[in-house]
């Protein structure tokens, strides 16, 4: 009988070791998952929301607004771009180690101009599936929550000026500063779509690149009831 029973505990205690192994692997592999998960949302260099974030969120916006019965507040999508002036000179001149640092400066400054449930990502509005945020490029852009046209264009010019202001001492002992173009758009729903307003807000990217070197502070924000149609 005694041996029976030292079998059995000894079998106990093997599947209690195996159960507490498994469980030690279980918690490992959900770890990776999660670190994996958050890697895929966080741009690597600056730490703002990637391309998967940017395109979860931005639908998830275009969706709420595209609802009938969604509030004034919900039915409205702002959208902010910026790209920065000067910036090739600094990689050009100092480096691309010294351009990462311009940028996750810029990063920082961004976060801190926008309002704690705005969205900011790294972005490339001229890629091919319309919206993305690019690997190692100078423009960004911010997905206003519930902000109607008139507080887009205070954040705007807030980001602006904060830019504008922005100081880098780099580490070959340089000083640096660059400046930005902005442009904001406002749309209300329903008949939104996220292809259509990223190219508009592009649009007024250029134009807000014409008016900094016309000598005008270089943001441009407009504002539509509906969406508007495709520019031809």
């Amino acid at each position: 009988m005694e041996p029976q029973l030292s079998m059995a505990y000894t079998i106990i205690i093997a599947l209690v070791l195996v159960l507490v192994i498994l469980a030690a692997l279980w918690r490992n592999a959900e770890a990776r998952v999660n670190a994996f998960r958050r890697m895929a949302h966080l741009d690597h260099l600056t730490g703002l929301a990637s391309r998967a974030r940017f395109e979860m969120e931005i639908g998830r916006r275009i969706d709420r607004a595209n609802n009938p019965q969604a509030g004034a507040r919900d039915q409205t999508v702002s959208l902010l771009v910026l790209d920065l002036d000067g910036f090739k000179a600094i990689n050009d001149t100092h480096g691309h180690p010294a351009g990462d640092e311009v940028l996750r400066r810029v990063a920082q400054v961004l976060e801190d101009a926008v309002r704690p449930n705005d969205t900011v990502a790294r972005f490339d509005p001229r890629a091919t599936n319309g919206v993305t945020a690019r690997v190692g490029g100078d423009e960004f852009a911010v997905i206003l929550d519930g902000a109607d046209s008139k507080q887009t264009s205070e954040i705007a010019h807030r980001v602006e000026r904060a830019i504008s202001r922005l100081v880098i001492h780099l580490k070959d002992g340089a000083v640096v500063r660059v400046g930005a173009s902005v442009a904001g758009i406002s749309r209300t729903g329903p008949g939104l779509n996220a292809a259509e307003l990223i190219e508009h807000a592009d649009k007024r990217l250029y134009r807000a690149k014409d008016k900094g070197r016309s000598g005008d502070v270089a943001v441009v924000v407009e504002s539509e009831r509906t969406a508007a149609p495709r520019e031809k």
